[in-house]
């Protein structure tokens, strides 16, 4: 089994959509890359601010990133998987560290808000 980069992993979760009908598609492989993406996104995001976790949104293509604030409430962004990047994602930890530090940070695609 070859293991991947976050960057290769979205490009080709990209192209597989979870309503797909293409009887090709091995729904197994799609899973386990899901999973490993989930896992190395939740890696990086905790690398950079430890209180983070990842929650993977098969069924919309994208990764929901979150923290949870001192007061309790649980902020985070929304990325959709075929824009998803090491890049992006580090950019979203950076706001959720910067959010769960007290500082008033403006979130991209926050959690709550439609496409």
């Amino acid at each position: 089994m070859v293991r991947m980069a976050i960057d290769g992993l979205a490009m080709i979760l990209a192209g597989v959509g979870s309503d797909s009908r293409d009887p090709n598609v091995d729904w197994d492989e799609r899973s386990r890359l899901w999973a490993e993406l989930a896992a190395k996104a939740a890696d990086r995001l905790v690398a950079i601010v430890p209180q983070a976790f990842c929650t993977a949104q098969e069924w919309d293509n994208r990764l929901d990133c979150s923290v949870r604030l001192a007061d309790g409430r649980i902020v985070g962004e929304m990325i959709r998987v075929d824009e998803l990047t090491t890049e992006r994602l580090e950019e979203t930890a950076e706001r959720l560290r910067r959010k769960h530090a007290g500082e008033p940070v403006e979130l991209v695609n926050p959690l709550g808000r439609l496409f």
